[in-house]
Formats: C-alpha cells, sequence, structure tokens
C-alpha cells in the first residue's frame, strides 16, 4: 500500500510511506526556492519527487494523507472562532470570507489542493488532525515500544500543546490545552517584536538569547506566560499577535519600542536581556508541564517549539527524562510523514519504521553532475578519494561546499547539503556569517563530530544525530573548537555515526588525522533567506555567489 501524506500549510512538504515504511520525503521549498513556502496550494513539486523516487504513477497511490481536520469541520470551526471578534470588532470579514471560499472550493473541487495536474481524485483523500500527525511522526519512527509524546507549537486547529501516550502502535490523546495558550504563539510573537519573522526568526531569537542576562524582563515573561496548577495560561492578547502581526501595541506597552536594527541586536543589551528572557520562561514553563503532567523517563518531541535545542537540552538534563526521541523535522514540513505513517497504522499496516536518519530527499549521480559541470563549462577534478582531499582541504582553513547523497529532510543540513570549516579558528565563525552566510555576526555554527568522540566532548553526552540537542562544552574543550562553541559555553552538535553516513564521517576522519580534532563546523548549503540547496545548480550558485573556497560535488572538486 502506498500513501502520499502531504502538508500544505506553510512548510507545505509531501511524504510517501510503503507499506508502513517512509522511503520519501522533502520539503516544497527545495524545489520551487521559495524559503518557507506557503499557501492552501499543494507540495506539487516535492509530490512529483516522492514518485518519482518510488518509480510509480499517481494512479498507484493508495490514499492521500493531509495534514489537518478535514475541511468541513476546520473552515466551520475557523469560522465560528472568527464570529465573535467580526460581530464587535468588525475587522475579521477578511479572513471569514477567505474560510468560506475554500470550503466552497472543497465542496465543488474534484481535484483539491492543487492536485489536478498530478491527478488525485477527491475520493483518494483523508485527513489526519495536526496534533494526530505530529504525535505520529514522534513517535512511530522513534524505536521506542512506549513513551509519552508532548507536542508543543504555534496552533494546530485549536491545539497548542497536546500529551499522547504512544504503546505500541496506538496513540492515545491524554491532555490538550487550547490556544491561545500557546508557547509557540508567545516566542512568535516576541520574534516578531524583535524584528523577525513569525515562524522563521525564533531560532534566531535562541541564538541571541545567551548574550543576554537575568533581568526585570524576566518578571514580563512571567505575567505574560503563568504557571498553573494544570500547565501554564498565556496572555490572549499577546498570543494572537502573530494572527495580526502588525498589532504590537501590547508588547510596545510593556517593553518599550521594538529595534530598528535588528541585524545588530546583539549590541543593544534590552534586546539581549529580553530574548534571554524570553528562552528562559519557555524553559521554565516546559520543565513546569513535565513535572505537573508527570512526564515519565522516554520522551518523544515533535511541533515546531521542539526544534528548539537549548529547551531540549534542559529537557534531558533537568527533567525525569532518560531516553528522548526529537523528530529532526518538528516543524509542520513533518505533519506530511506523521499523516501518512498515521493513516497507514489505521489502515491496518504494521509501522515497523525506525527513523536513523533524515536522508530522504532527491540524490543525483556523478553522471548527472558531471554533464551539468561540462555543459557550462566549469573547470572541475574527479577525485578518487574525496573526502581525504576535503578532510585536507579544511585543515587548510578552507571553506568546503559538500554536496552528497540524499537531500536532508528538516531545518537542519546533516552532512549533505552542507558547508564545512576549520571549527578550531574563533574567527572563522565571523568570516562564514559575513562573507558566506550574509547574516547576523551572533548567530552561531553547530558542530559535526564523530559519535565515538561525544564523551570527550560534551557534558551528559546523548546520541544527537539531528543537531537538534544542546549540550555544555566539557572544561577546556571549548579552546580546541571555539568557532563552534556559543557564548555561554554551549553547542549544538550532531553526532555522526560511521554507518549511518560514512562519506561524512570519513572527511570528519580525514580533518582528524590533519588536526587531531574529530569535529568540523557545519553549516547548510545556502545563504540567509534561502532554501537549503536540493539539486547540484543550487549548490553551484552558492558557490559561486560567495565566499566559498571549494565545492564537493559527488566525487567532483571544484576551487576558486
Amino acid at each position: 500500500m502506498y500513501i502520499l501524506g502531504i502538508s500544505q500549510g506553510h512548510d507545505a512538504s509531501a511524504a510517501l510511506v510503503k507499506d508502513g515504511k517512509l522511503i520519501a520525503a522533502a520539503e516544497e521549498e527545495r524545489f520551487n526556492r521559495i524559503k518557507h513556502s506557503i499557501g492552501f496550494g499543494t507540495p506539487v513539486l516535492a509530490t512529483k519527487y516522492c514518485l518519482e523516487h518510488a518509480g510509480i504513477t499517481p494512479e498507484q497511490i493508495d490514499y492521500v494523507a493531509v495534514d489537518q481536520e478535514s475541511p468541513g469541520k476546520y473552515y466551520s470551526m475557523q469560522i465560528a472562532k472568527m464570529l465573535p471578534r467580526y460581530i464587535f470588532k468588525g475587522t475579521m470579514w477578511h479572513r471569514m470570507t477567505r474560510f468560506l471560499y475554500h470550503s466552497y472550493q472543497w465542496s465543488r473541487n474534484e481535484n483539491p489542493f492543487g492536485m489536478k495536474e498530478l491527478g488525485f481524485p477527491k475520493h483518494k483523500y483523508r485527513f489526519i488532525r495536526h496534533h494526530d500527525a505530529h504525535a505520529a511522526t514522534a513517535f512511530y519512527p522513534s524505536g521506542f515500544d512506549a513513551a509519552d509524546v508532548l507536542i508543543l507549537d504555534a496552533v494546530g486547529e485549536t491545539d497548542a500543546t497536546t500529551l499522547f501516550r504512544g504503546e505500541g502502535d496506538t496513540l492515545t490523546n491524554k491532555k490538550r490545552i487550547a490556544a491561545p495558550n500557546s508557547l509557540g504563539l508567545l516566542y512568535g510573537g516576541l520574534t516578531v517584536y524583535l524584528g523577525y519573522y513569525f515562524g522563521d526568526g525564533e531560532g534566531t531569537v535562541m541564538g541571541l538569547a545567551p548574550y543576554g542576562e537575568m533581568s526585570s524582563y524576566y518578571q514580563d515573561m512571567e505575567h505574560l506566560c503563568k504557571l498553573t496548577p494544570n500547565g501554564y495560561r498565556v496572555d490572549p492578547r499577546v498570543a494572537r499577535h502573530n494572527v495580526f502581526p502588525l498589532d504590537m501595541d501590547r508588547l510596545v506597552k510593556r517593553f518599550g519600542p521594538g529595534p530598528t536594527d535588528s541585524y545588530r541586536l546583539d549590541a543593544q543589551k534590552k534586546y539581549r536581556d529580553i530574548a534571554f528572557a524570553l528562552q528562559k520562561r519557555l524553559e521554565d514553563t516546559v520543565l513546569h508541564l513535565l513535572k505537573k503532567w508527570d512526564i515519565g523517563d522516554t520522551l518523544c518531541l515533535a511541533g515546531g517549539v521542539a526544534l528548539n535545542c537549548k529547551m531540549n537540552g534542559l529537557i534531558l538534563q533537568q527533567s525525569n527524562v532518560k531516553n528522548i526521541f526529537i523528530q529532526p523535522a518538528s516543524g509542520d514540513s513533518g505533519g506530511s510523514m506523521g499523516a501518512a505513517l498515521e493513516l497507514s497504522r489505521r489502515h491496518g499496516a504494521k509501522i515497523t519504521y525506525t527513523m536513523k536518519h533524515a536522508y530522504l530527499g532527491p540524490s543525483y549521480t556523478n553522471e548527472e553532475i558531471e554533464q551539468l559541470l561540462e555543459n557550462n563549462k566549469i573547470a572541475y577534478e574527479k577525485v578518487s578519494d574525496i573526502e581525504q582531499a576535503a578532510g585536507e582541504l579544511l585543515a587548510q582553513n578552507k571553506i568546503v561546499g559538500w554536496f552528497q547523497g540524499r537531500m536532508e529532510m528538516g531545518p537542519r543540513a546533516l552532512g549533505n547539503r552542507s558547508i564545512l570549516m576549520n571549527p578550531g579558528k574563533p574567527e572563522n565563525k565571523d568570516k562564514i556569517n559575513l562573507n558566506v552566510k550574509f547574516r547576523e555576526p551572533y548567530r552561531p555554527f553547530c558542530p559535526s563530530m564523530l559519535a565515538e568522540a561525544a564523551d570527550e566532548y560534551l557534558e551528559g553526552a546523548y546520541p544527537s544525530p539531528y543537531m537538534i540537542l544542546s549540550f555544555q562544552m566539557k572544561p577546556g574543550k571549548e579552546k580546541e573548537i571555539p568557532a563552534v562553541v556559543h557564548t555561554d559555553n554551549s553547542c549544538r552538535p550532531q553526532t555522526v555515526e560511521k554507518d549511518v553516513n560514512p562519506r561524512y564521517w570519513k572527511v570528519i576522519k580525514a580533518f582528524e588525522n590533519e588536526s587531531s580534532v574529530p569535529v568540523v563546523l557545519n553549516t547548510s548549503l545556502n545563504i540567509k533567506g534561502e532554501a537549503m540547496a536540493c539539486s547540484p545548480k543550487d549548490a553551484l550558485r552558492t558557490f559561486f555567489m560567495t565566499g566559498i573556497d571549494a565545492m564537493v560535488l559527488g566525487d567532483y572538486l571544484l576551487q576558486k
């Protein structure tokens, strides 16, 4: 049985499950080059990739699992939610008419969600609630027989935070906190206040937070997010600012005017301290929630808030949790995977898939790469031991683009679509931020390290293959790799196992042989504001428009 999953909101994506096993997944942004590809359309290009990977036609798809409530229920619910505001404030007409229009389009359209060109008939669609899809993508691939499953995001239908219990091949909802009591909306609201976009800039704010310190702004955060005996409560006048991002009066009244230059927020103490307070309040609230909800020693996490690696690290270090799995595509892009897996289970498939890696996207052969280079008259060298060559270049302090194998699913570059550099020189962080990524100077970088070296560098080391857990460095080790250690002496590592990604492991090992350091600096193969590279053509564009010194595409080496 083939089940196609689609997530058609922001961070649209497609995933394909065959007989209960996830075989392909990719975000639409990687193909259309529009970051956080959004809209009521469908991930047509990502869907085409999934079909091509499996070598099947649309007719062979048994069902299409959609990551959302069924349209009739969803739009009726949204209209009911909007109606009181419309009556009393007269400001919701455009939103209500949009919901009505989409509901009408669904009822009359035989090929909804923009899938007409692919030919999926309406009767093949099935709908999975948003948090059910998140829970499925957190628990089923985890490899755990039983676990608590915590979903933290902005809002899905009416849910903001949910707790499931996963046992065997079933998920049971245990607790639910409804929006606007949303940690995702709170964090997103302050992200907008600090000058970034909701759904994109939260990671930047997380990176800014360690530059701040405890101040009276934490008391402000306590007012905005109150702890309760059963969880937490968020000030709805703040939470709704992500629906109306221009209406920031409440935050301005409390904190004063927002920054005029978000690029240099690290130079402005007030905003550093606000970011610190926000991050700490998130951490304190989630740790409180784990205690009040009696979370056990095995936990699965998903939802956009689960991309907050600092929070995740504290869960592992300061709660009862001993075993943790965090879906690498925790945001809405992972919804397509969860919807497909959950629908597969409901149709009797045994979910035996355990996620060992996130390399689920397209790959390109040496022949395809060479043809592209020849057609564009680009000078190159084919190297028999390309991993050794890359390691030697890194030891020479060169910036190396690394393009191999299947593309990563999720927002983190995990060694197949990466930019690499020597982590041993502190100035290398600034070089890449300024000359390659073109982004804020306070943004940190992550280390990819040999899995067998993690205990040597990390306090409380735990397998971290997805760069989604934060750890403190062991004393003195920060001096070896200063370019990948943040200002609070923490890092967000990727632990690389030889049997999972042998080529990338060999690069790090080759660098270790040259430098005695089993760690490389790793960041995604793109510039700020652009989606991660998908194709060799994307990689070449990044190479030629930035300060990257060398690019490795398959077995081919290009140098400037």
